[in-house]
């Protein structure tokens, strides 16, 4: 009985440690994630169910299709845990499309040890996360970084006018 007492006991240490490995493994981790990804974030659903856009900026955020966005978070910050799904939210209301999102994830000393196509010195990223609206060549229509002064689907829609 002791014997199994104290299997047992080890088996759920290890399962506790593992579990830790692995989420210190993804707060570190670098690149590009997808939103698909990013929603099965511990974190995400909560943020994005409490979030309510206000329904009068909804409809002027339609324009935006016709700019691109780059997100860059970190899965460790704060508040990237707490502005990336209110502002995925805004945009999924307002009929954003998807496929014009970039999600950069970055470690710590905002650097990407994997980014290729959209490392953070092409834009001097220094905070996280940093919202990047850009035009469709590429050159950049406006951004906001860290948690907002105000509403992100107001903010959005400033940086869209």
């Amino acid at each position: 009985m002791k014997k199994t007492a104290y299997l047992l006991g080890c088996l759920l240490l290890l399962v506790s440690a593992c579990k830790s490995i692995k989420d210190s493994q993804s707060e570190t981790r670098t690149g590009a994630i997808t939103l698909k990804e990013l929603r099965k974030m511990p974190w995400f659903e909560k943020e994005y169910k409490d979030y309510t856009p206000q329904k009068a900026y909804l409809d002027s955020l339609k324009s935006l299709k016709s700019y691109n966005l780059k997100i860059y978070l970190g899965l460790w910050c704060s508040d990237s845990r707490t502005v990336v799904p209110q502002v995925i939210k805004t945009l999924d209301l307002a009929g954003y499309p998807v496929n014009n999102m970039a999600l950069i994830l970055l470690n710590r000393q905002k650097k990407c040890d994997n980014c290729i196509t959209n490392p953070p010195e092409q834009h001097q990223i220094t905070l996280v996360p940093t919202f990047l609206l850009l035009n469709q060549d590429g050159t950049e229509k406006g951004r906001f970084v860290e948690i907002p002064a105000g509403r992100v689907e107001k903010i959005i829609y400033e940086l869209s006018k």
